[in-house]
């Protein structure tokens, strides 16, 4: 939709960065799983991220007809969320 490379450079580069937490995610569910079921450990939680990302734009939609600031609320909201379950995980 744009023709501009500088547009496509930062729309590419944030393609990229939402897989950047999969290698982390491997190399902690890797090492917490059992030998023998390792592949399964790593593909079910890949597969759930990618669920999402499959169903998060449709959800994002419905959100944004209803009002444009809903998805970046609800995002916010999310990130705090998430911020504070990895604080209180990590004082563990």
């Amino acid at each position: 939709m744009f023709g501009d490379f500088r547009v496509l450079l930062v729309t590419h580069v944030l393609i990229g960065a939402s897989y950047l937490a999969w290698p982390i995610m491997n190399a902690i569910v890797g090492s917490c799983a059992p030998e023998t079921a390792r592949a399964l450990w790593v593909a079910i939680p890949q597969a759930v991220s990618m669920f999402g990302a499959i169903f998060a734009p449709y959800i994002g939609g419905v959100l944004y007809e209803a009002s444009p600031y809903y998805p970046f609320i609800i995002g916010v909201i999310a990130a705090l969320c998430m911020a504070l379950v990895a604080l209180v995980k990590l004082r563990d």
